[in-house]
């Protein structure tokens, strides 16, 4: 049958979950994740594969998230602010 949802996401984030096994097969496969970075170039920013698509079921992807590297709130806003401040600096 296969993936069931697809999901993009940084590579930053992807890093910080916690291990997940792969699916073994993409019949027994629920998720199937798109790892992607972003690349800067005279046109702007666009959206680059990391690897190969990460096919998982939604246990382990459960598993994953509530193994995620977890911020205390202000700590991750202050983050976001850095990491927009460097983009807008480019721009």
């Amino acid at each position: 049958m296969g993936p069931k949802d697809r999901i993009v996401v940084d590579e930053d984030f992807f890093n910080q979950l916690g291990k997940m096994k792969p699916a073994r097969d993409i019949t027994n496969s629920e998720l199937l994740w798109f790892v992607v970075c972003y690349e800067e170039t005279p046109q702007g920013f666009v959206l680059k594969p990391k690897r190969d698509p990460f096919m998982t079921t939604l246990k382990e992807a459960m598993d994953g998230w509530l193994r995620l590297c977890r911020f205390p709130g202000q700590k991750f806003e202050e983050m976001i602010r850095e990491r927009l401040k460097k983009v807008q600096a480019k721009i």
